[in-house]
């Protein structure tokens, strides 16, 4: 069952429901919120799956103690920031590669 069939049942479900007996503003809330979900994931299956490159970076070891990204040049206190952080908290570049071992 793909999403688009369970939304129909879903929607017939709760028609059914409110002819037989009357749900309640929760029972509604419940079966919108279920319905809302399953669009909303039915949407994200059309998504394409591969996601953009990310860039790419290394800390950069100064003489003020700071590290900083060689992509968008950021400095970074933190101690340990080389190890701490995989990804520049600036720009969001991935440090996971090689680091500069000038320290």
């Amino acid at each position: 069952m793909n999403s688009q069939q369970a939304i129909n049942l879903l929607n017939g479900l709760e028609q059914r429901l409110d002819d037989y007996c009357e749900l309640n503003n929760e029972g509604k809330a419940a079966f919108r919120m279920a319905i809302t979900s399953l669009e909303l994931f039915g949407n994200a299956e059309q998504l394409p799956s591969a996601q953009p490159e990310r860039e790419k970076g290394k800390w950069i070891a100064d003489n003020h103690d700071f590290w900083v990204c060689s992509n968008c040049k950021f400095p970074s206190e933190a101690h340990g920031a080389n190890i701490l952080y995989k990804f520049c908290p600036n720009c969001g570049a991935d440090m996971r590669g090689e680091q500069d071992e000038n320290r």
